[in-house]
């Protein structure tokens, strides 16, 4: 989705090679972008220029127990290339140890935020990294944290999700000669109003193809809701602050008009009627029982994100090769170029009171993270992320055909992402006890969606009131 921050120069054009030359010259120099316009010696970038690397240390704090050994492993691997020592340094509390640490004598370098609520916490010391190498090869720029239309955390990976359909139950459906659906392909369908023709045949036709549904049903277990509660909601609010200009790393994100509510609804409605459960059924559905009507084709869809392929990819009626993305359509304006909804996982954010030297290690750092084939390896296939930078292959992206998806529709023509800010919503309590829990109630027939619309607005408020008071 687009949004003011951002530049032409943040599309990236499908096709472009990435020249090895290049690459070099960002792994050996770590040389900055020029900057064509005039900044305060203050506000400038850290200069990317060739660090001595005689005793230089970049200190790096994450929050990932999982990611300690791996971190250590690929600082004995940069350290044998470039001489430059890597600190990892792993924190269960890590939010209240990253601010005892900011303020210490060897500060970190290097420190992960989570989403521009973190701005506020630690806006001094983020440096502007606008100008940066790794910061020109973003497939999207509005996937950068930013704040005064600056870059101030790139994205450490990213996840994708949509509605995931099975390419060889919709060919059964798209050969048939009675079909409502003008659509020959699924990349045919590009609206709402498309994908609700479709939906709706391929229910009404389900004992011909051999499926129960259009739809694997809407899980509304306790706990499971994460897809509607999260993902889901997650379209209408980016589409909110997008039109109304929200200041994203403001205290207007803890207020929402729900503006897009209707949007939400239609897509929801559509699921509930087309699934191969009955409403009154869905409280009872795990997003795994979801996932294995999908796998063993008893539907032709299901609302998913990246991660899906771990709990399908045994499954022997489904092929990888037969996986494809639509987008989240809702009936918007923009229909027509909307892309994939993808949110950031984290953000890698430079410390602006480092020494210079350390700052300028640090981008180099970065840069060869996202650009070397040892870097590269480590990200896709040690951190199992999916990064939207243009210097990965699809052979160096993770061996999950979903995300190879993703990142193809980044770089298709014509799309722009919804960047999520699922991030924002205020908490799992929030999305448990009142979107979930209303949901449930719509869904069974006992709650107005007025009554699910003002809940949402409310209880949107008090929750992220109570973020702030901790914060």
């Amino acid at each position: 989705m687009k949004t003011n921050a951002k530049t032409n120069a943040g599309k990236v054009k499908k096709g472009v090679p990435l020249l090895a030359l290049l690459l070099c010259a960002a792994l050996l120099t770590g040389v900055f972008a020029a900057c064509n316009r005039k900044k305060s010696e203050e506000s400038k970038p850290p200069a990317e220029s060739k660090p001595a690397t005689d005793a230089l240390v970049i200190r790096l704090i994450h929050p990932n127990a999982a990611q300690e050994s791996l971190w250590e492993s690929l600082a004995a691997d940069y350290k044998a290339q470039t001489g430059v020592t890597i600190l990892p340094e792993y924190r269960s509390d890590y939010t209240e140890r990253l601010k005892e640490r900011l303020g210490a004598a060897e500060p970190p370098t290097i420190f992960l935020l989570s989403s521009h609520r973190d701005y506020s916490l630690y806006k001094d010391h983020l440096a502007d990294l606008s100008e940066s190498n790794l910061a020109a090869h973003l497939l999207d720029r509005d996937l950068a944290l930013t704040a005064e239309s600056k870059i101030i955390g790139l994205p450490a990976g990213i996840e994708a999700f949509g509605i995931i359909y099975n390419k060889a139950v919709l060919d059964q459906y798209f050969a048939l000669t009675d079909k409502a659906s003008d659509a020959a392909k699924a990349e045919d369908v590009t609206s709402f109003a498309k994908l609700e023709t479709l939906a709706k045949d391929l229910t009404a036709k389900k004992v011909a193809l051999g499926i129960d549904g259009a739809f694997a049903p809407v899980s509304l277990k306790e706990g499971e809701a994460d897809r509607w509660s999260g993902q889901l909601l997650s379209v209408p609010l980016a589409y909110e602050y997008r039109n109304g200009n929200v200041d994203l790393t403001g205290s207007a994100v803890n207020e929402i008009t729900f503006r897009y509510a209707d949007n939400y609804r239609k897509l929801f409605d559509l699921y509930t009627a087309n699934s191969t459960l009955a409403a009154d059924k869905l409280e009872t559905v795990s997003y795994q029982d979801a996932a294995d009507a999908f796998a063993a084709g008893k539907c032709a869809m299901v609302q998913g994100d990246t991660a899906l392929w771990g709990r399908v990819s045994t499954a022997a009626a489904l092929k990888r090769d037969d996986l494809g993305f639509l987008p989240l359509y809702m009936g918007f304006d923009d229909e027509a170029t909307q892309g994939l909804t993808v949110s950031v996982t984290q953000y890698f954010a430079v410390n602006a009171k480092a020494p210079e030297d350390e700052q300028a290690a640090a981008a180099a750092f970065l840069t060869w993270l996202y650009s070397s084939e040892k870097g590269k390896d480590f990200v896709s296939n040690q951190l199992g992320a999916i990064a939207p930078y243009d210097t990965f292959t699809q052979a160096e992206l993770p061996d999950n055909p979903l995300a190879r998806a993703a990142v193809a529709w980044l770089t298709r023509e014509g799309v722009t992402a919804v960047v999520a800010p699922v991030a924002l919503i205020p908490g799992e309590e929030f999305r448990n006890t009142v979107v979930a829990a209303g949901l449930k109630g719509y869904a069974a027939g006992t709650t107005a969606w007025d009554k699910f619309k003002a809940d949402v607005i409310s209880g949107w408020k008090s929750f992220s009131e109570k973020i702030k008071d901790a914060a």
